[in-house]
């Protein structure tokens, strides 16, 4: 129970809404709440359909995943992040046991406690590869702009 109490002080961390951004604060608060309250339910009856969104929840894992693999985070951080991904996985085995969700729950694990195989550092970096990638290509209308008037503000200098 002491840690179902941690957990909920943990959802009220500012710092997460630093992290998540606006989805922390409108949509993955709410639905982490949802679990500890579907968990602590099951402790007390077997008959438990849970509230909480599995959908929301994947997202929250896909959004973790990303979140852990591009900032860098501090032991403070890696443990926060830890306890909810624990959350999630006894929440899963609770009430869905789906094992593709399981795997993506301790894929996670493992990037936050920089315990990865070969083969995951590997599919990482593929993944890091791809956005570089898609970012160096990205080139919006108003660099072209931006562009073309600095040159035009170099030509009438050198007419100078």
């Amino acid at each position: 129970m002491q840690e179902i109490e941690q957990l909920k002080e943990l959802l009220n961390r500012q710092i997460l809404l630093e992290l998540y951004g606006p989805k922390w604060k409108e949509l993955y608060r709410r639905e982490l709440v949802r679990c500890i309250s579907d968990i602590e339910a099951k402790m007390r009856s077997d008959s438990v359909k849970p509230k909480a969104k599995k959908n929301v929840l994947d997202s929250f894992l896909q959004d973790t995943k990303l979140l852990i693999i591009e900032n860098p985070l501090d032991t403070e951080m890696r443990n926060m992040i830890r306890q909810l991904l624990t959350l999630l996985y006894n929440w899963n085995k609770a009430f869905s046991d789906e094992k593709e969700l399981e795997i993506d729950i301790l894929l996670a694990i493992r990037l936050i406690d920089q315990t990865l195989t070969l083969a995951e550092y590997l599919s990482v970096s593929r993944e890091l590869l791809r956005r570089l990638r898609d970012l160096s290509h990205f080139s919006p209308p108003t660099f072209e702009l931006s562009r073309h008037y600095l040159q035009t503000l170099l030509d009438k200098y050198n007419e100078e």
